[in-house]
């Protein structure tokens, strides 16, 4: 999976501090795979969800999500 520009990851996680260590962590398993199927994907992260898609991966117990959509832009949002 391409994962975009790690800055990104690294921007939200300075301005939200407590999304860190689970964002570094998503981006260690995710890095250079490639999921063939949502059900594969689910092996790694079991609560990704597809909605319209895009690929929904909860962070850090729920503090965030992490939208991906595939080619276009990555958006992680407070929850």
């Amino acid at each position: 999976m391409r994962t975009g520009p790690y800055k990104l990851l690294r921007d939200f996680a300075q301005k939200h501090p407590n999304t860190r260590s689970a964002l570094e962590h998503w981006y260690r398993l995710i890095r250079g795979r490639n999921f063939r199927s949502i059900t594969e994907l689910r092996e790694i992260f079991p609560h990704a969800d597809r909605v319209e898609g895009w690929t929904v991966f909860n962070i850090g117990g729920n503090k965030a999500r992490l939208i991906v959509i595939p080619f276009l832009k990555v958006y992680i949002t407070l929850t």
